[in-house]
């Protein structure tokens, strides 16, 4: 979303409200396993309004992670009726819950959920993100942590399991207004989740972020989070790391030519005995 705004931004002066559809996510930016800070080209085909994300490191190569169409529209003015939503929504949870049992790692900007609230059976969820300040320099940052964080809440109404969870697919979004000057306290509201309870996704038919004057920013309809084991990504940090590689001359006299080296390539298969070489 916060790369296509930048795009609207330069390609239309009166930067109106846009929406991006057939959203296809290919491959996960991971930006903290990467030995150089990858250069991200965000490249947009007037004609035809397709979009492309690919990133690009100092090695030559590169990635693909996502393509969608953008189209502008005129702004809407969606209003959060809060207290019919509050009503419905009976069910609580804190930050200090959440935090404590969710399975993803946030820090700084993206741990903003204050409260959650959801009814029974986990179909509607209101949630609250709060920040000390208006921010007005790092504004792209903050757009990122609560487009990120106003997602929270629902997940606590999944069979999480204490996982991580990312994006897996959306229909489309639909943003609202491109103005991000509102961004201390966002609402967000989840309308008929279609699969939840036992099942190992969550699909939020609608989402909604709304600012602190309860008009609506985003919508974002037909989305899909997907989950990782636990202790996936962390293995996935750690196996790169795992070994070294020496050579030395086995012709020389001092050489350890007569020992044996193990060689262990994946930690969930120590149970096995390492194959060994001369």
């Amino acid at each position: 979303i916060e790369m296509a705004r930048a795009v609207v931004r330069v390609v239309h002066d009166s930067a109106p409200a846009f929406d991006l559809t057939s959203v296809a996510f290919s491959t996960i930016l991971f930006l903290d396993e990467l030995s150089s800070t990858p250069s991200v080209r965000v490249a947009l085909e007037r004609r035809t309004g397709s979009v492309a994300i690919t990133s690009h490191r100092d090695d030559g190569s590169s990635d693909v992670h996502a393509a969608m169409t953008l189209q502008t529209r005129p702004e809407r003015a969606d209003v959060l009726d809060l207290p019919a939503a509050q009503a419905r929504c009976t069910e609580h949870v804190s930050a200090a819950q959440f935090y404590a049992t969710c399975g993803n790692e946030y820090r700084g900007e993206f741990r903003a959920l204050q409260d959650g609230w959801g009814n029974a059976d986990g179909s509607e969820v209101l949630s609250r993100v709060a920040y000390d300040k208006v921010e007005t320099t790092h504004v792209h940052l903050r757009s990122c942590a609560w487009l990120d964080t106003c997602l929270h809440a629902p997940y606590w109404w999944s069979a999480h399991r204490s996982r991580p969870f990312y994006i897996a697919s959306v229909r489309s979004y639909a943003i609202r207004s491109v103005d991000c000057a509102a961004n201390r306290v966002m609402w967000s509201l989840m309308l008929d989740t279609l699969s939840r309870g036992s099942s190992d996704e969550l699909q939020p038919e609608v989402l909604r972020y709304h600012s602190d004057d309860l008009r609506c920013r985003v919508q974002i309809d037909g989305s899909r989070l997907g989950f990782f084991e636990v202790g996936w990504l962390e293995r996935r940090r750690v196996h790169k790391h795992l070994y070294s590689v020496e050579w030395e001359d086995a012709s020389s006299d001092d050489s350890r030519k007569q020992q044996e080296v193990a060689l262990l390539l994946d930690v969930t298969t120590s149970q096995r005995k390492p194959p060994t070489v001369p």
